[in-house]
């Protein structure tokens, strides 16, 4: 919390420097996912008739740093930077079956079961309509 005092029938500005941890940057361009940041301001004042102002002050937050903290002496140079971690070592997938049970429930019908029907389904030959097309 920052305090500070302006006369009666003053005014000033003040500039208040907000730390922000690494987070994501705000983001307004999908209807499914919205990241937006908003500042509370509460102004606390012993002239007006409720004593407290509040204000909600939308900011965004982009993917360019203003300041670089860092400098580049402080990052290690490649050729004194050492491999800690062993080599990785992939092994294959496992084989896939021709005979897979699941893979068969997935399939479509053949053509002889969406005609004819398959385990005891009948099909009302009443009501299918034949047409031809002559050209």
């Amino acid at each position: 919390m920052q305090e500070l005092f302006i006369a009666k029938n003053n005014k000033d500005d003040v500039q208040v420097y907000l730390q922000v941890p690494p987070t994501v940057p705000s983001f307004d361009c999908c209807p499914i996912i919205k990241v937006e940041y908003i500042v509370e301001v509460t102004f606390e004042s012993s002239g007006s008739i409720n004593s407290n102002i509040d204000a909600a002050v939308p900011i965004i937050i982009g993917t360019i740093p203003a300041l670089r903290s860092a400098s580049r002496g402080d990052a290690p140079s490649p050729s004194t930077s050492h491999a800690t971690a062993p080599p990785l070592e992939l092994e294959d997938p496992p084989a896939y079956s021709v005979g897979n049970s699941a893979m068969e429930a997935v399939l479509p019908p053949t053509y002889e079961e969406s005609v004819n029907g398959v385990d005891g389904t009948t099909i009302d030959k009443d009501s299918i309509e034949v047409s031809v097309s002559r050209e």
